[in-house]
């Protein structure tokens, strides 16, 4: 089975973000901060979808039962701007921001089951890995030239 996200086709229909976090960058600065994702894929009327997303995603069972242990600092909720015919494409997709999952990697993963047991999406715990985040940076400083595949690496 194939399945995509639109590149660049997703809109922020909802965003709640910790007080203590702030708004922009998004890029998180804790090294131990981990990202939930969840992808949905829906049939029927995506209107009435829209207005009770908190529940149907899970976001209600987040913000109240995520362990303290591993501050939520950010929870968005994204649509698709276009779906067309294919029904391959996730139409939403949440990301939650665990500032400290790397922490305690065994509760993040007990919590993550927790949401995969509702059988309700596609949830995955992403990492970003921030070696390969320095040297794409430090390659940014030096021109673009490598990412057209001129043979300068």
């Amino acid at each position: 089975m194939l399945f995509w996200f639109v590149s660049g086709g997703y809109k922020e229909i909802f965003s709640f973000v910790d007080r203590h976090t702030p708004v922009l960058p998004k890029r998180p600065q804790n090294p131990l901060a981990a990202y939930i994702v969840s992808a949905f894929k829906v049939f029927g009327n995506q209107i009435q979808l829209d207005r009770s997303w908190s529940s149907w995603s899970g976001a209600d069972l987040v913000v109240e039962s995520i362990p303290k242990a591993l501050s939520l600092q950010r929870l968005s909720f994204h649509k698709c701007r276009q779906r067309g015919d294919s029904t391959d494409a996730f139409a939403y997709v949440m990301l939650c921001e665990l500032g400290d999952a790397l922490a305690d990697v065994n509760k993040t993963m007990e919590f993550v089951q927790t949401l995969k047991d509702r059988q309700c999406g596609f949830t995955c715990l992403y990492v970003i890995d921030h070696f390969f985040w320095g040297w794409f940076l430090r390659r940014l400083g030096g021109g673009w030239g490598w990412w057209w595949g001129d043979g300068t690496y």
